[in-house]
């Protein structure tokens, strides 16, 4: 009863920040008595506190993902970094941490991580040998726990407390302190976020968040910058910084001393955003110009996710409109002429699977009237993810 009385509190006071339940129920369009169930269990589930911190942002409301943990000490940090040793460095500092407060720690790492940092932990002073053995620091293959609680590509919640939450009271029943309390670090997302499962990413955020709830522990997540390296990736970057008690920024900027010195760093980096944008902006006019007097268009197609995005141009051509991404099998329904899906389809698929060139007739319908296409593209790998880039050209017969 202790530990659930905190968080019905926990609940109630998020139901509050939306305005009470029947307000919180018309924002996620479900009935009152949804809400009215998170109220009475004391707990709101973790696929719904992304959308109620999404929610949250659009109507200026201050909620944050500590607000769905209480005032638990748990803590939940995110750390971006550019280069690998820095974060086997971070991690260091943070698993020393622990075991130097007599606690223990849990590290689901990479293959290409565990000896790096068991090396950088000796030479901060600690027997790892002597730790593993007492089981105070135990070391587990990212990949390999992954595949323990993963269905049909989404992390399965019972599966994941079950393959967790046991490591982790293990590690804290070899703790010598008073009130053991595990360092956790985990790839696991970052790994997902590498191999474009980037909900399942977010959906694994959330269920250690869950965990909290019964088990007494400190976590430390690390994403490379790289993979947050484009334009569109702004609100999944947003999103995962939102699910983190605390958000560390990349060794760039947490170098700096603390005053005057950030200061002027976020100053500057705020200014060279500002000309980036104007940048885009311009370097957007000048594509859409020479598109429209070549009578072309771009199109990118991202095969991690299968997402295809469209120049003002090409969409004209195609009789299409959209604001942002749009997936490839909308893409088909909503442009293709039905015979010809297959035929893109295929295409795809040969770019996939190692093609570099890209090449596919195909026919649209805008307005009634038949017009045949051909689109034109090029394998290529922005850190690490593989991108179609491409022209869209008229080929109707005149």
């Amino acid at each position: 009863m202790l530990l659930q009385e905190p968080h019905v509190h926990t609940a109630e006071m998020v139901i509050a920040k939306f305005g009470g339940q029947s307000a919180l129920a018309r924002l996620v369009g479900k009935g009152q008595s949804t809400v009215q169930h998170w109220a009475n269990s004391g707990r709101i589930p973790a696929k719904w506190q992304s959308q109620l911190l999404l929610l949250a942002r659009e109507h200026s409301i201050d909620l944050s993902v500590q607000d769905f943990v209480g005032g638990s000490a748990h803590s939940h940090i995110v750390q971006f970094y550019d280069d690998d040793s820095f974060l086997i460095e971070r991690v260091a500092r943070f698993i020393g941490s622990a075991l130097e407060s007599r606690n223990g720690a849990v590290v689901v790492v990479t293959k290409s991580h565990r000896d790096r940092l068991a090396e950088c932990l000796r030479r901060r002073g600690f027997d790892t040998a002597s730790l593993l053995r007492e089981g105070r620091y135990i070391v587990l293959n990212a990949a390999e726990t992954l595949s323990k609680f993963m269905v049909n590509g989404k992390p399965d919640s019972p599966r994941f407390e079950a393959t967790l939450k046991d490591v982790i009271e293990r590690a804290n029943r070899t703790a010598q302190s008073e009130h053991p309390r595990a360092a956790v670090f985990g790839e696991m997302v970052a790994l997902l976020w590498k191999d474009g499962k980037r909900q399942a990413a977010i959906e694994l955020e959330q269920m250690w968040n869950e965990l909290e709830r019964t088990c007494d522990f400190s976590l430390l997540c690390g994403y490379p910058m790289s993979a947050f390296s484009r334009e569109e990736r702004g609100e999944e970057f947003m999103e995962v910084c939102a699910h983190h008690a605390d958000v560390i920024p990349a060794e760039s900027y947490s170098a700096l001393t603390e005053g005057s010195e950030r200061r002027r760093s976020i100053a500057r980096l705020q200014q060279r955003a500002q000309a980036l944008e104007t940048e885009i902006r311009r370097s957007e006019e000048q594509l859409n110009f020479m598109q429209s007097v070549a009578g072309m268009g771009s199109w990118e197609m991202d095969l991690d996710d299968d997402s295809i995005s469209l120049s003002r141009h090409a969409q004209e051509m195609l009789g299409l409109y959209v604001a942002g991404r749009l997936l490839l099998p909308d893409f088909l329904q909503t442009v293709c002429v039905a015979p010809d899906r297959a035929r893109f389809t295929a295409a795809v698929k040969r770019a996939r699977t190692g093609r570099k060139e890209f090449t596919v007739q195909f026919r649209v319908k805008p307005n009634g009237r038949i017009k045949e296409l051909s689109a034109h593209g090029k394998i290529i790998y922005n850190f690490g993810q593989p991108l179609i880039v491409g022209l869209l050209k008229e080929t109707t017969p005149q």
